[in-house]
C-alpha cells in the first residue's frame, strides 16, 4: 500500500482531485499559458523543477560502441512491433518499447541485466540500476547517432 513514488495510482496516472487540472486541459478558463510565470500562477504558484541527470554512474562501462550501421530512431519494438516510444539498449542495441506501451525494454532489462537504455523520443539515457537519467561524455556517441537518425543532423556541437 501507499504511494511507491511511481507517479501514478491504480485508478490511472492522475488521481481525481489531484489539483493538476490546468496541466491536463481543465481549469484555467481554457486559456493556455504563454510564459512560465503564467503556468506557475495557473498551478497555484507551485515550484517547478527540472530532472537532474546523474553525471556518472557505475554502469557506464556496459555501454558498447554504436553498431557500424548506426541507429534507426524509427525502428519498431523488436518484440511487439509498436513504432512509438521506443528505447535502444546501449549494451546490445536491441530496440524495445517503453513502459507506456508494453514494457518490453523493462522485460529486456530483467532478462539481461543490461542497465543503460536510450530513448528515441527525447535522446535521454536511463539507468535501471541507478533509477535515474544519466548524462556523461561516454554516452555522446550513442546520443549523437540517435540524434542523427531522428533529425538528420548531429547533436549541436558535434561534427
Amino acid at each position: 500500500g501507499g504511494n511507491s513514488g511511481s507517479g501514478g495510482s491504480e485508478d490511472g496516472p492522475i488521481a481525481s482531485g489531484s489539483g493538476v487540472g490546468g496541466a491536463c486541459g481543465g481549469g484555467g478558463g481554457g486559456r493556455r499559458p504563454n510564459t512560465v510565470e503564467e503556468l506557475m500562477a495557473m498551478q497555484g504558484g507551485q515550484q517547478m523543477f527540472a530532472v537532474q541527470p546523474l553525471t556518472w554512474c557505475p554502469h557506464l562501462p556496459e555501454v558498447m560502441p554504436v553498431p557500424a550501421a548506426g541507429l534507426n530512431s524509427g525502428a519498431p519494438c523488436s518484440t511487439c512491433g509498436d513504432p512509438s516510444e521506443n528505447w535502444v539498449c546501449l549494451t546490445c542495441y536491441k530496440v524495445e518499447c517503453s513502459r507506456f506501451v508494453q514494457e518490453h525494454m523493462l522485460y529486456h532489462r530483467l532478462e539481461t541485466e543490461h542497465n543503460l537504455v536510450l530513448s528515441f523520443s527525447d535522446i535521454s539515457v536511463w539507468c535501471y540500476s541507478c533509477d535515474s537519467y544519466v548524462d556523461n561524455p561516454a554516452l555522446l556517441e550513442a546520443k549523437n547517432a540517435a540524434h542523427l537518425s531522428k533529425f538528420g543532423e548531429p547533436l549541436p556541437g558535434m561534427t
